[in-house]
This record gives C-alpha cells, structure tokens and sequence, in this order.
C-alpha cells in the first residue's frame, strides 16, 4: 500500500475506534468484555499503521530529497553561490517550475494553531526538547500537533473527561487530566508541576508549552519554551523579597517606637533641671 492508502485505513480504525467510545459513553459505562477487547485491537492497528505512515514518509521524504538535489553550482552577477538542478536550473527557476506543477500548493493557508503546532514540531527537533505540554479543551489541537510527529513527547492535558479518553488514540501522546485554568501563567505552572510529578521531565530540562488564552474550544494562539524549575525558583525569590520587605518595615516600626519613647524622657529632663 502507499501512503495515502495507509492514511485512509488509519482513519478508518481511528473512526471505529471512536465509535466505541461513544457507544459507552451514551450507556455511561466503561468499556468491557467484547467492545474491550475489539477496543485493545483497533489501538494495536493505530500503533502499527502510525509505524507504516512514518516509515513511508521517510521514504517519501528521502525520494524527494534525492530528485532535487543540486547538481552543481553557480554565481550569480554579485558572486554569491547558486545551486543548480539539472538541466541548468537555479534555485529560483527551480521554485517557479513546481509553482507551475502544483498552482495550489503555495497558496495554502495554515490557521493559528496549525502554524504553532507546526513550529513546536521544528522546535523539537531542532532545541532537543524533553516534552510538549498541550492543554486543550476538544482536542483538535493535539491531533494537529500529533500528525507532525515531533521527536518530543506530547503531553496533552485537558479537563473534559472524553477529550482525555480520546486523547490516547493519538500517536506520540500521553494524556493528563487537569482542572480549569484561566492565565497563561497558571497553565505554565500547571504544566511544571504535574509533568515533574509523572516523572515525565527533570529540573532544567526544557519543555513546550501549547495553549490558547481564551477558555472556549478552538483558541490556541501561543506557545513557550520553559525551561523546568524557573517558575518555582522565581517564587522562592518573590517569597525571600517579601519576607526582607516585611523585615524592613518591623525595623522600621521599631526605632519609630524607640525615637517616641525617648523624646518625651529628654523633655521631662530640661524641665527639672530648669
């Protein structure tokens, strides 16, 4: 089978898989019995076809590579250094040509989330990344992140119960659940802290952070590179300020206190000497 056809039997058992679930969660029960085990398989299929799409995007990947690569190389008229394609082609007579082959391709559109989810997949790669944290609420944003296959894990955290059962259908992806947060602040903290209590990350080690600023499903419009125990350490700062501007004030209030009590001691002096 090619790849397209391996995609399409993917989604085929991603669709039956999802049919399961629904199918308990309309009886409000777990899975069990037959629908448990069938379940079980259908999750084998998606981890082996996951395996067929990677290694023939390799292989895709790899042809590609090998039909456009220079052949040579020329100057241009301020001397810089051009690749050549073949048949006398320049970089840019090159890009024109497939322009031509495929009208559509560059003028595609990705949405926010897609962008983000495609510039956490090259930051993976490229920053050695330990883990993406992804909070979301439908669950689309992870299986944007998810088709990319980044070298890092993802974590995907979420607070509706069948995003969280959804979640773990999907390639490269842990899901966590998580309560309701408002501020990207709280998510980064959230994120900190319920990855180092999995295990999942150590201190100092550098992870993403993908969520969106608004509560409702569809907002993902950020992600962050943090680096793990600097949240924790900036509080123990605020915390040790605090404390020394509270220190401050008691020294303070204190020689106020002295400076009160001595003064009226020095006047009722001057009046018995007088």
């Amino acid at each position: 089978m090619n790849l397209n056809e391996v995609k399409a039997e993917r989604n085929d058992v991603f669709v039956a898989a999802e049919a399961l679930l629904a199918k308990a969660r309309a009886k409000n029960q777990d899975l069990k019995g037959a629908d448990l085990a069938q379940y079980n398989g259908l999750v084998a299929s998606l981890k082996t076809l996951d395996a067929q799409i990677e290694q023939l995007s390799k292989h895709g990947a790899a042809a590609q590579s090998h039909t456009a690569t220079p052949v040579g190389v020329a100057r241009d008229t301020d001397g810089n250094r051009l690749p050549i394609f073949g048949k006398g082609q320049s970089i840019e007579a090159h890009m024109r040509q497939e322009d031509r082959k495929h009208p559509t391709a560059r003028r595609t559109r990705l949405t926010i989330a897609e962008t983000i989810c495609e510039a956490t997949a090259h930051a993976a790669d490229d920053l050695d990344l330990r883990g993406i944290a992804l909070f979301t609420v439908s669950g689309y944003t992870a299986k944007q992140l998810s088709k990319y296959h980044p070298s890092a894990p993802i974590f995907a955290l979420s607070r509706i119960e069948a995003t969280v059962n959804r979640l773990s259908l999907l390639w490269g992806t842990t899901p966590i659940p998580c309560g309701m947060l408002q501020t990207a602040e709280e998510m980064v903290d959230a994120a900190e802290e319920l990855l180092a209590k999995g295990g999942y990350v150590r201190p100092r080690e550098v992870i993403a952070i993908v969520a969106g600023t608004r509560t409702k499903s569809g907002s993902t419009n950020f992600m962050r590179l943090h680096v793990m125990g600097d949240n924790s350490q900036g509080a123990v700062r605020n915390a040790a300020a605090s404390e020394e501007t509270t220190s401050q004030a008691s020294i303070s209030l204190r020689r106020r206190s002295l400076s009160r009590r001595v003064a009226p001691d020095k006047e009722s002096a001057s009046r018995s000497q007088i």
